[in-house]
Formats: C-alpha cells, sequence, structure tokens
C-alpha cells in the first residue's frame, strides 16, 4: 500500500452529502475540523450547509445550525424544498438552531460570547454550521475587532472538537478570498462556488473547486454542479477549463 493510500484511508472523514464533492475529497472532511464554502451571492452556500447538515444528522450526529437574520420558520420552510424534514431532529434534540439578528447586534454578540460557548461546553456536538459569517465580520467597523472576533470564534469551534462548516460571501475583486479575507486564513479547508460566465455568451454555469484542504489529498481543479431539487450535485466526470 502506498503513502497516499495510507493518509486516505487512516483519516476519519465527515461526509458533506454532496456526493460529488466526497469525491473530489477522497470520501468526505476531516473530522473535527474547521471548513469554509465562500462563494457570491445565489451559488448555493446555504443549500450545501443545509444538505451537510441532513447528512449529519441521518448519521445520528448532534448538530448547531447558527443562523444570521434567517428565522427558524424561513430556515424550516426552504430546507423542506430540499425534501429535509429537520423539525423531526429538532423535536428529538439533535438538531438545535441558534438565531443572530444584525438589527440587534449588542445580543447577538452576547450570545456568540456567552451562550453559544456554553451550550458547546455542557453538550456534546459533532456538526456545527455557521451561516453566513460575512454579516457577523461586518458588525466589526475595526480590523483589529473583526480579526479577534473571528480568531476568537474560530478557536470556540476548534475547542469543540465538532466538524464545522462556516459559509461566506467572496471577495468583490476575487472569487477565491473571503469578503474581509481573513476566514480563510483560520480554516482548515477552503471550497470555493463560482459563476462562470463564458466570453462571448449569455450562458451561466456554476463550478465547485477545493481550493485548500489539509490533513488529506484531494481533488485539483474546478467541477460544474447544479442546485437541483435534491439539494447540490456535482458532475465528478466533466471538468470546467
Amino acid at each position: 500500500m502506498n503513502e497516499i493510500s495510507i493518509k486516505k484511508n487512516s483519516i476519519k472523514r465527515h461526509v458533506t452529502g454532496v456526493n460529488g464533492l466526497d469525491h473530489m475529497l477522497h470520501g468526505g472532511m476531516p473530522a473535527h475540523h474547521l471548513f469554509a464554502v465562500i462563494g457570491a451571492f445565489g451559488t448555493g452556500k446555504s443549500t450545501l450547509a443545509m444538505q451537510f447538515t441532513n447528512q449529519s444528522l441521518l448519521e445520528n450526529k448532534t448538530c448547531v445550525y447558527i443562523n444570521l437574520d434567517v428565522g427558524d420558520d424561513q430556515f424550516l420552510e426552504t430546507s423542506k424544498i430540499f425534501g429535509w424534514d429537520f423539525e423531526k431532529y429538532i423535536n428529538d434534540e439533535k438538531l438545535f438552531l441558534i438565531t443572530l439578528s444584525s438589527a440587534d447586534i449588542s445580543t447577538s454578540i452576547m450570545k456568540i460570547e456567552g451562550a453559544i460557548p456554553q451550550f458547546l461546553e455542557s453538550n456534546e456536538v459533532d456538526c456545527i454550521v455557521f451561516d453566513s459569517i460575512t454579516l457577523l465580520e461586518m458588525f466589526h467597523t475595526s480590523e483589529s475587532d473583526r480579526r479577534n472576533m473571528m480568531f476568537n470564534l474560530c478557536e470556540m469551534f476548534k475547542y469543540s472538537g465538532a466538524t464545522t462548516l462556516l459559509t461566506s460571501e467572496t471577495a468583490v475583486d476575487d472569487p477565491y478570498s473571503s469578503k474581509f479575507g481573513i476566514l480563510e486564513y483560520l480554516v482548515d479547508g477552503v471550497v470555493a462556488l463560482r459563476y462562470v460566465r463564458p466570453v462571448g455568451t449569455y450562458d451561466v454555469s456554476l463550478e465547485m473547486e477545493v481550493v485548500r484542504m489539509r490533513q488529506t489529498n484531494h481533488h485539483r481543479g474546478s467541477r460544474p454542479y447544479m442546485i437541483t431539487e435534491k439539494g447540490i450535485e456535482v458532475s465528478v466526470e466533466a471538468e470546467m477549463f
């Protein structure tokens, strides 16, 4: 058995539920690590986050889903569009929803600094999703305050031991960078979702790329994907150029 095969088989993985993405990651994300999904508005970041959560719940994992400016009712209605019934997991205390509001910044920050860490310390959690980290970063006008907040938040998630997925808008001029260029340096892996607009055509398609993933080999290159009624589906055979 060669060195690559040994590394591939010895890592405990957290399956994302997106078949093509799991194929690109050689079986899933390394468990107990932090990952970022970055993309422009409408590329399917929240869909991927919910799909990841649904797969985790199907495997009897306990999950925390942190939403910014998306109420519980709206979240549950959106998940039902894809056939994901999260209400039963909430009733069984396998899924915990935490909603933060940009209209009440002080309360949201209090939750992040107090209530959420206390919850993670007193409960065994396997999976954490934060959608979207960009709005939280916008709470802080000082660059140093923003960096300190992001560092402390990521350290909290790492300390919990849960596999954590954070979504972020991309920078205006760089589809490989998060909005403020901080998140990608604090996580263990980055998956980028992008629009592709070929020159001379009005057609628009979507592509996915695993930009970086520590502790595992992964496919290098972009793959086209679609957002369907069952969630995100990645084509593992086609390759974008």
